[in-house]
């Protein structure tokens, strides 16, 4: 990691403080009020409301609520990349809004079109939050959750949102906060022989409020893989597993 990171003993002391405390139920509060919004369709795109997501909110702690955006906009945008989008399939927009820089992905509907349906966004806001928002890889018709594709979309973006916050000064730890919606009666589709199908059940709850995370901006995907661990767990236990089996998600990817 990078010498500016916060080590393990200063997110201990972090955790154990009022502080901490105080800053756990901001990020909570927004976190709740962005996804009434998402669920209730006042996104900043007109995203399918009855569409399955995955949505993920990045809060930093002690930031100013003023950041200069203009480094991000400039850029070439990768890092703004939404979740699970990919450059060779995707439109991707950005442009300044009233909250601050929103990147959008949308998707072509034909080969010959020149019609895309937008599914997919990150809005970053002046304070450096983050709201990143996919409404297409959960296939809502057969109703399964692509669930090692999600867990290496997460690792492998994450620390790409972390590096933008990062070069906003940000230098604080974060909180990440992962959700999975409209997902009631839905399962996992998993094919590994770590997999008990015994254990398998339908997910019970239309909404999936999991665990947030500490992070540092610093981290890489090895970093957030650990720290989202019990995030990952909690999904699974939510459609009847013990917990994640894909810490080797590269593996588990080929035999699916």
């Amino acid at each position: 990691m990078k010498e500016e990171s916060v080590d393990t003993t200063t997110l201990e002391a972090l955790l154990s403080s009022h502080h901490y405390n105080m800053q756990r139920d901001i990020a909570n509060a927004f976190r709740e009020e962005r996804l009434g919004d998402i669920v209730e369709g006042a996104t900043p795109l007109d995203i399918d409301v009855e569409a399955p997501k995955v949505v993920m909110h990045i809060v930093p702690f002690d930031t100013d609520g003023n950041c200069d955006l203009s480094s991000l906009y400039d850029d070439d945008g990768k890092r703004l990349t939404p979740l699970f989008a990919t450059t060779h399939k995707a439109l991707f927009v950005r442009h300044y809004n009233i909250h601050g820089i929103l990147s959008s992905a949308a998707v072509s509907q034909q080969l010959s079109a020149i019609s895309f349906v937008q599914q997919s966004y990150v809005q970053l806001f002046r304070n450096g939050s983050l709201e990143s928002v996919n409404g297409e890889i959960i296939n809502g018709k057969n109703k399964t959750i692509p669930i090692v594709a999600i867990e290496k979309g997460i690792i492998e973006r994450l620390p790409m949102y972390l590096s933008a916050l990062h070069d906003l000064g940000i230098n604080t730890a974060c909180y990440v906060m992962i959700s999975v919606l409209g997902v009631k009666d839905f399962s996992l589709a998993v094919s590994s022989e770590k997999v008990s199908w015994d254990d398998s059940r339908e997910i019970d709850h239309d909404n999936l409020i999991l665990p947030h995370a500490i992070v540092d901006t610093t981290y890489g995907e090895e970093d957030v893989k650990e720290a989202l661990k019990p995030a990952f767990d909690a999904l699974w236990n939510s459609a009847g597993y013990p917990g994640s089996v894909t810490s080797d998600h590269r593996s588990m990817i080929n035999n699916n």
